[in-house]
């Protein structure tokens, strides 16, 4: 009798056990043990002309192998609106390969089909809730970059008894303009 009130209570003490551990949720799987992240590098620039071949790449610490949803697509597409336009983008399934520290991933973007417009890019791991959003402008075949403001400072002495005045020059300039690929 001794016995049934013993199995009772570590029976009950082993029910609560295997629910709290059933509901503690597991780390996902990466390569340096922290919560699964994705980034997008837009090394080259985020402003590309409509024709131009460019790539988008980035880094994760999702280990080699995993799959990744890549798409681009124009903000003006919204399938199912009354003005959404035609669809102007891209989208593939991508692999993470080795990469030191950090794995990465890249795609190249072609632009001869796509229309000027801003394009929001959107990576997706498929085993993991990681993604990374960013955008890029894409400008008509041939225009140029827009302006950029530039500060220089300008530092004047008139002599050593003087104090040194500091002048800043502010002035606009375009960036060097941007040729398409044939």
């Amino acid at each position: 009798m001794n016995q049934n009130r013993l199995i009772s209570p570590i029976f009950i003490l082993f029910l609560l056990i295997s629910a709290v551990s059933a509901a503690t949720p597991v780390k996902e799987t990466t390569i340096d043990g922290d919560y699964p992240w994705i980034r997008v590098d837009m090394t080259g620039g985020h402003e590309h002309c409509v024709g131009e071949q460019f790539t988008i790449s980035g880094t994760t610490n999702l280990p080699i192998g995993y799959s990744l949803i890549f798409e681009t697509m124009s903000m003006s597409y919204s399938p199912g609106a009354s003005n959404a336009g035609e669809y102007s983008g891209q989208s593939e399934i991508l692999k993470v390969v080795k990469g030191d520290p950090y794995n990465k991933w890249s795609v190249d973007i072609d632009t001869s089909t796509f229309e000027p417009d801003e394009y929001i890019v959107n990576v997706e791991s498929v085993e993991t809730t990681s993604t990374a959003t960013t955008s890029f402008d894409l400008l008509e075949k041939g225009a140029t970059a827009t302006a950029i403001k530039t500060t220089t400072p300008t530092i004047t002495v008139s002599s050593p008894t003087s104090s040194a005045t500091a002048v800043t020059t502010t002035s606009t300039q375009a960036p060097p303009a941007t040729t398409a690929a044939p």
